[in-house]
C-alpha cells in the first residue's frame, strides 16, 4: 500500500532487455505523488485542557498537524455556559496556528470551553470528530468559613475540639488562631484541629480559610 502525500520515483533500468536480449538504452525514471489523504488534526491547545487562572486578556491558540483552509473556520469556536463568545479568528503560521480573540475581556471566576471540529486541509479532508477543552479564568473569590465548633474539656491545659466549616470546594487550608495567635494549621477537610488551652479566662478563637490560588478569607467570627 502506498502512503499518502508522498513522492514516489520509478526506475526502469538497462537491464532490461527485449525478447531477442537489446537493453535498454539508458535508464528511464518518472516520480509521481500520491494524493493526500490524512485530514488534518490538533496537536496543542493554549490554555491546556483544564488550565486554571487564566487571565482575562487571554488568547487562544490552536494547533494543528498541517496547514487548514481559511474558509472553513466556522466550526472553531469559544464557549461560556454553552454559548458563542464573540471573538476574533486570525491564521498563521502557514495556516497552522488558529487564534481565537476574545472581542471582550474574559470574565472572572468563569470556565470557559475551546469546541473544534470541521476543519479542513488545502485538498479537503476534514478533522476527525470534535474535540472539546476547558479551561478557567483568574479566581477572585475569598473562600469562608461559616462556622466555628468547640467542644473539649474548657479548663486551664484542657485540649479542646475546633472544628471550621467552610462554603467552598476549593479551600487548600485553614489557620486556626487563639488570642489572634497562630496555634494550628489543617490541610485536610474536615479541618479539625486539637488545641490545649494555655490559660484562664477568656479565649478568643477564629479560623481563616485559605483557597488553592491563593485567595484568602476574612476571619471567622469577625471581631
Amino acid at each position: 500500500t502506498l502512503t499518502g502525500m508522498t513522492l514516489y520515483t520509478v526506475y526502469v533500468t538497462t537491464g532490461v532487455t527485449d525478447l531477442v536480449g537489446r537493453p535498454l538504452v539508458q535508464t528511464f525514471t518518472s516520480t509521481f505523488t500520491t494524493v493526500d489523504s490524512t485530514p488534518p488534526s490538533v496537536t496543542a491547545v493554549s490554555p491546556a485542557d483544564n488550565a486554571i487562572e487564566v487571565a482575562q486578556d487571554g488568547v487562544v491558540r490552536i494547533t494543528f498537524s498541517e496547514a487548514v483552509d481559511p474558509a472553513f473556520l466556522s466550526e472553531i469556536k469559544l464557549l461560556l455556559n454553552s454559548m458563542k463568545v464573540d471573538a476574533r479568528i486570525d491564521l498563521v503560521q502557514a495556516n497552522t496556528v488558529v487564534i481565537l480573540t476574545p472581542i471582550a475581556p474574559l470574565s472572572p471566576n468563569a470556565t470557559y470551553a475551546v469546541r473544534i471540529s470541521g476543519a479542513k486541509d488545502a485538498v479537503g479532508n476534514v478533522m476527525a470528530g470534535t474535540q472539546v477543552s476547558t479551561f478557567a479564568t483568574m479566581d477572585t473569590i475569598v473562600p469562608t468559613v461559616t462556622n466555628l465548633a468547640v467542644t473539649g474539656e474548657l479548663i486551664k491545659g484542657g485540649t479542646i475540639s475546633v472544628g471550621a466549616a467552610v462554603a467552598d470546594s476549593d479551600v487548600a487550608f485553614v489557620d486556626f488562631f487563639m488570642d489572634n495567635v497562630l496555634v494550628a494549621t489543617d490541610g485536610t477537610a474536615p479541618y479539625t484541629q486539637n488545641i490545649v488551652l494555655s490559660k484562664e479566662g477568656a479565649v478568643y478563637l477564629r479560623a481563616v480559610a485559605q483557597d488553592k490560588v491563593g485567595n484568602r478569607g476574612l476571619s471567622y467570627p469577625q471581631p
